[in-house]
């Protein structure tokens, strides 16, 4: 049996930048109790991970990247799927 984990339209962006921490943090905390045993089998994220464009001068990059961080650290695979018209 496989065990993993589906993310939906993340939208990092689109609360203020202390929630946005605040969150991720939550996120990163309920991810390592997952995984205290052994990896997830994968995690796919799919939908929108940013709310709008941003550059990488940006406060929410640094943000992004521990929480893509601690994706990567948490899962034998990873798959993210951005579907564009």
């Amino acid at each position: 049996m496989y065990e993993g984990l589906f993310l939906a339209d993340v939208h990092i962006g689109a609360l203020t930048f202390e929630q946005t921490c605040k969150e991720i943090a939550h996120f990163k905390k309920l991810l390592k109790e997952y995984t205290k045993d052994r990896l997830l089998d994968f995690i796919i994220i799919g939908g929108d991970f940013f709310h709008k464009q941003m550059y990488s001068s940006d406060v929410y990059i640094g943000a992004a990247q521990r929480m893509m961080l601690a994706i990567l650290a948490s899962a034998r695979t990873c798959s993210i799927w951005n579907l564009v018209p």
